[in-house]
């Protein structure tokens, strides 16, 4: 296999879009050029997919671990019974089941020093795209991890006591501060969603939340290894 970054895709709900987006993905076959992708998954959900989508040409590489992966192929390792049944738009035990068993797999891999992606979408039964929060997955992933810490990269410096001032930046918030904050203004918008998914990532056992800016070069090691950091930490 080359030397490439191996990244593993959790296949989410069977049910839902995260299979078009996958395929889709993997047709343009650039991810192939940066990294070497292995779907958590299911071969049979994936060809249902790939028929329901009238796609043409697009196979996957089935393997059984992922050292087997072909840096030239979309991969993928079979978590789920072959029998699993796709039901579009449906919430189903079956699909709630595959779900976590790709996730379990792919944190298995975590653990062996693998880069899973976990594709956060969903659709009702006429089809209609939802995308789920992200930051509301990840919140809840790190709790499960019993992570130490979680950082949300966003566009801004981090959290702001005026919005239009960066020099504002709040460094560190106790979570029982947030409902003030909140009915100050000074956490309004599309703030309140990431801020909230913070305190609940803290409150289920996470460590340390932070949210910071992801446009600034190394962003990750100035706030893990500096002192006073760039962004806003919750504890």
């Amino acid at each position: 296999m080359e030397n490439k970054l191996l990244v593993g895709i959790a296949h989410g709900d069977v049910n839902s879009v995260s299979y078009e987006l996958i395929i889709k993905l993997m047709l343009e076959n650039k991810l192939c050029e940066v990294c070497t992708p292995v779907l958590f998954g299911s071969s049979k959900a994936a060809a249902y997919h790939r028929k329901a989508l009238n796609i043409e040409g697009f196979a996957l590489n089935s393997i059984q671990h992922p050292e087997d992966a072909n840096a030239k192929r979309c991969n993928v390792i079979n978590v789920t019974d072959d029998a699993v049944k796709v039901d579009l738009g449906r919430e189903t035990r079956d699909s709630d089941e595959a779900a976590m068993l790709a996730l379990r797999a792919a944190l298995d891999c975590l653990d062996a020093g693998y880069t899973p992606v976990i594709a956060t979408v969903g659709c009702d039964e006429e089809g209609q795209v939802y995308n789920i929060n992200a930051d509301t997955a990840a919140a809840r992933i790190a709790a499960e991890l019993h992570a130490e810490n979680l950082m949300l990269m966003t566009d801004i410096r981090g959290l702001l006591r005026d919005k239009e001032d960066d020099d504002t930046l709040i460094p560190v918030v106790q979570v029982s501060e947030v409902p003030y904050l909140v009915s100050q203004g000074i956490i309004q918008g599309g703030m309140i969603p990431k801020v909230q998914c913070c305190v609940e990532a803290v409150r289920r056992g996470v460590k340390r939340t932070f949210i910071i800016d992801g446009r600034i070069p190394h962003s990750i090691l100035i706030e893990m290894l500096s002192d006073e950091g760039i962004g806003t930490m919750f504890i």
